[in-house]
């Protein structure tokens, strides 16, 4: 679980604390698949409800993703960070989906706490990278299960 948490978010250990600082992953340059495609969105504010902030997001569209996997013809060495790299200029590259998501919040004391777990949130954050991986995934195990 370390390594998958190191591939995706550039630390093993994910906190509540770590969770809330899109902005800071966007300016440390943190490795991981997450904060790279952080560093082509933004973000921001539309409307802040009575429990619920409206938040437009523009992300690169990262939903073919895995169309057309990079290999060593095309420059990307056959390791985890040829993949980064192939994933970086994918990011670079890709078309922007500008798109609208509600998330909640609520106010404990002095602190507000926005809830970022939802799949909306995550689908459009990312550009639709979940979905992507989801797909990638169910169609490995598909044909492991024919292979058995």
């Amino acid at each position: 679980m370390e390594e998958i948490n190191t591939i995706l978010f550039g630390t093993s250990g994910y906190t509540d604390t770590e969770a809330g600082m899109y902005e800071d992953v966007r300016t440390k340059g943190r490795d991981g698949i997450l904060p790279i495609i952080f560093m082509h969105s933004t973000m921001s504010v539309k409307k802040v409800g009575k429990d619920s902030i409206e938040l437009e997001i523009t992300a690169p569209d990262m939903e073919d993703i895995f169309e057309y996997l990079p290999d060593t013809e095309n420059g990307y060495a056959d390791t985890e960070k040829g993949f980064l790299e192939y994933l970086e200029d994918y990011a670079a590259a890709a078309e922007r989906k500008k798109s609208t998501v509600w998330v909640p919040y609520s106010i404990e004391g002095e602190r507000i706490v926005i809830e970022y777990y939802s799949e909306e949130f995550i689908r459009t954050v990312t550009g639709g990278f979940t979905d992507a991986y989801s797909r990638l995934y169910m169609d490995v195990l598909e044909e492991y299960q024919k292979g058995v």
